[in-house]
């Protein structure tokens, strides 16, 4: 199956199995998400002051946000 967008258009075009696609598809959008959340998480973990209360607001931020995500 081929990885580049264009190369994923090329082969729905040439007549490649849909289901295959859109599995593909569906595996960039959850790596895309994981992606957003962990330049989140590393946002959050670097701009706000660290204490017991603050990582515990940001751990549970980053849970649902990472639950929103999936």
């Amino acid at each position: 199956m081929p990885h580049a967008p264009e190369e994923k258009k090329q082969a729905l075009d040439a007549g490649a199995e849909c289901p295959a696609i859109l599995q593909q598809l569906a595996a960039v959008r959850r790596a895309v998400n994981r992606l957003k959340a962990t330049v989140l998480e590393s946002y959050l973990r670097e701009e706000f002051p660290r204490s017991d209360s603050q990582n515990k607001s940001i751990d549970e931020t980053i849970s649902i946000v990472r639950s929103y995500l999936r």
